[in-house]
């Protein structure tokens, strides 16, 4: 006997995206992080990110990470200290961006209902990056690089002071 196909669309509908989207995380969560301090926000993300680790990613872990995803979505809105990490002369800015990429990474495993283990261990580096970060803003910044443009600029200025010419002659 064949069943008809038809009859299984109200399953289809009823997956994984639907209990993500139920329990969106509250506006006040995340209003406050303008204006703050990055470090604080990046302390507010940890707290949630251990709650949804804790939780497992179900029920009010869900709700943790989605917390903790919306937190993500606003860190540039907070107060970077400095412009650029010390110890790896890299950009503040480019590093709160790639922990909203693994943020909405971790989002769409569980949203398309991956296994649990592969969004937990995603879940584990965000929040190993997110220390990270917090480690390299403890020990201070540095001035921005010059411009790549100004520096090849500079490359030409010395080799025609020293005599080579701009052809390298």
């Amino acid at each position: 006997m064949r069943w008809p196909w038809w009859l299984l669309l109200p399953l289809a509908a009823c997956g994984p995206r639907e209990a993500v989207e139920e329990q969106a995380p509250p506006a006040a969560a995340v209003e406050r992080l303008t204006g703050m301090p990055l470090h604080e926000g990046l302390t507010l993300l940890e707290h949630e990110l251990v709650a949804a680790m804790q939780g497992g990613l179900d029920g009010e872990g869900l709700t943790a990470f989605l917390r903790a995803e919306a937190v993500t979505d606003r860190l540039l809105e907070t107060r970077f200290p400095f412009d650029w990490l010390s110890e790896e002369s890299y950009s503040v800015q480019a590093r709160v961006r790639q922990i909203q990429s693994l943020a909405d990474r971790v989002e769409a495993l569980v949203r398309t209902g991956a296994p649990r283990d592969s969004a937990l261990a995603e879940l584990r580096g965000l929040r190993a990056d997110v220390l990270e970060l917090r480690q390299q803003l403890a020990q201070g910044g540095v001035p921005r690089p010059l411009p790549l443009e100004r520096l090849l600029a500079g490359r030409d200025t010395l080799l025609l002071i020293s005599g080579e010419g701009a052809s390298g002659e």
